[in-house]
C-alpha cells in the first residue's frame, strides 16, 4: 500500500497538537488523516473505514487500546507522550508499535511512520 492508501487516525483532545501532527503526517506522504478528540468519535471513524494506524495519548490504563482493537484487532498504534522524561507505564509493553514524544514531533515522526506502518 502506498501512503495515499493508508488511513491514519489521531485521537487527542488537544486540537492545536492534532493539527500540527496531521500536517506533519501529510508532509510525510500520508494524506488521509482523520482526527477525533474522543474515543467515541474515534470509533465512529472506525465504523466508516479501516484505520491502519492510530496515534493515541498515553493514559493510566489501556482502555483506549482495548476499545479500538475490539473493532479492529490488527490496528497499529503509536502512543504519544508529552516529554522525553515521561515514563510509559509497563502495561503498554507489547501493545503499541511505537512511542512518539510530542516535543520531538518533527525529528521523530518520519522514523515512527516507517516503523509503525
Amino acid at each position: 500500500m502506498t501512503g495515499q492508501e493508508k488511513q491514519i487516525l489521531i485521537l487527542d483532545p488537544d486540537k492545536t497538537f492534532t493539527v500540527r501532527l496531521a500536517q506533519q503526517i501529510r508532509a510525510n506522504g500520508y494524506p488521509s488523516v482523520l482526527a477525533a478528540p474522543t474515543i467515541r468519535e474515534a470509533r465512529y471513524h472506525q465504523a466508516r473505514s479501516h484505520i491502519d494506524l492510530a496515534f493515541i495519548p498515553v493514559s493510566g490504563d489501556d482502555k483506549v487500546i482495548q476499545a479500538l482493537r475490539s473493532r479492529q484487532p490488527d490496528m497499529r498504534i503509536v502512543l504519544m507522550t508529552p516529554s522525553p522524561d515521561y515514563r510509559v507505564p509497563e502495561l503498554f509493553s507489547g501493545k503499541v508499535q511505537a512511542v512518539l514524544i510530542k516535543s520531538n514531533l518533527s525529528a521523530d515522526l518520519p522514523d515512527i511512520l516507517e516503523q509503525a506502518l
